[in-house]
């Protein structure tokens, strides 16, 4: 006999701090392998898995040339600018000892992991926001933190996090709006 529980009132400050805690968690794991990969040149080579081609993301996201691929070709227009424009901006003020172009680099490098420990967060907050309780949603966001595909999507400056993150985001929203009692059409 399937019998349905209401699940147990959450704190949404909990849930906040968990996603945020999950979310910083995987950023640092991701960050920690984007290193060990930059460090051993993976990240000039062509194909290095499920098609990824960092060696031209990396290009197009530093003000190179980017051989626009198929798939997203418009990925490192998306960072650029911003990028470049913090780059301009620390460069006038002197903080950092690098060059300009060291600075682009490791604000390119960042940006993979940012984004995967974002959607990581996003997807802790959709999971509680469809019903399960903050203890649940933590433990399911964690399960798909630590998946293959998380850990070597978020390490390698692709757009696999990026695209992951707009649909929890797009699906949060929607479950947002169901909440309520609206459609999000």
């Amino acid at each position: 006999m399937v019998t349905s529980h209401p699940s147990p009132p959450s704190n949404p400050r909990l849930v906040f701090w968990l996603a945020c805690a999950l979310g910083a968690a995987t950023f640092l794991v991701s960050l920690a392998l984007e290193r060990q990969f930059d460090q051993r040149a993976v990240f000039g080579q062509f194909n290095v898995l499920f098609d990824m081609d960092p060696n031209l993301r990396l290009e197009g996201m530093t003000g190179g040339v980017e051989i626009m691929p198929l798939v997203h070709p418009n990925f490192s227009n998306y960072f650029r600018l911003p990028i470049g424009a913090v780059v301009k901006a620390v460069s006038l003020t002197g903080l950092s000892p690098l060059t300009d172009t060291e600075l682009t680099r490791q604000l390119c490098l960042l940006v993979t992991p940012v984004v995967s420990g974002c959607g990581v967060a996003v997807l802790l907050w959709l999971l509680h926001s469809l019903g399960l309780g903050a203890w649940p949603s933590l433990v399911m966001a964690g399960l798909g933190a630590v998946s293959f595909s998380q850990l070597i999507g978020g390490s390698v400056p692709e757009h696999f996090p990026l695209g992951g993150l707009w649909l929890a985001a797009s699906l949060l929203l929607a479950a947002t709006e169901l909440r309520h009692g609206r459609s999000p059409t």
